[in-house]
């Protein structure tokens, strides 16, 4: 079937097909694409979480089934608490005595900010710069996690997009 990412594509293709007829032109720039595109269309619509009173065991266990470096913490409603990062959890093992006491709780960072599903790609990059992040959770009005988008799979679907377009655009001559 389909995946999201499959039907993200079609939408984002319909766009800007509607911007080309309307604007009469073919030739499509990643500023096109970033003024059409929204959070919604790009975030990983399941990223790996952790809930905030996982064991170590169980969040070292999603970390090695996931290669994402940041993982959002949410409560047992999905409500954005914290993030993970790799790094971090690589400074606490070297700063702390280890025990099988330590929670999600105890390694998570706070989230500097988050967007959501609606916002557009020129908004989650002015956030990721703004903040110097890798990383922005995407979230409801009710701060429930929504999606997650990370700096370098977005900068990859931009890429990846206007190549795509350039293609489709050069096959209607």
């Amino acid at each position: 079937g389909e995946t999201s990412a499959d039907e993200a594509n079609k939408l984002v293709v319909k766009i800007i097909k509607k911007v080309c007829e309307l604007e009469g032109f073919k030739n499509i720039t990643e500023e096109d694409i970033i003024e059409q595109t929204l959070a919604s269309d790009v975030m990983d619509k399941k990223p790996p979480i952790i809930y905030e009173n996982m064991h170590l065991a169980d969040i070292l266990k999603i970390f090695s089934e996931n290669d994402s470096l940041y993982y959002p913490v949410v409560d047992k409603d999905k409500k954005l608490h914290g993030i993970i990062t790799v790094e971090g959890i690589k400074q606490t093992f070297l700063e702390t005595d280890i025990s099988g006491l330590i929670l999600a709780n105890d390694l998570m960072e706070a989230v500097m900010t988050t967007i959501s599903c609606e916002a557009s790609i020129r908004d989650v990059m002015k956030a990721l710069d703004r903040y110097n992040i890798e990383y922005l959770p995407v979230v409801n009005k009710d701060n429930m996690l929504q999606g997650f988008i990370e700096r370098k799979k977005l900068s990859k679907f931009i890429s990846t997009k206007i190549i795509e377009l350039q293609k489709q655009a050069d096959s209607l001559d």
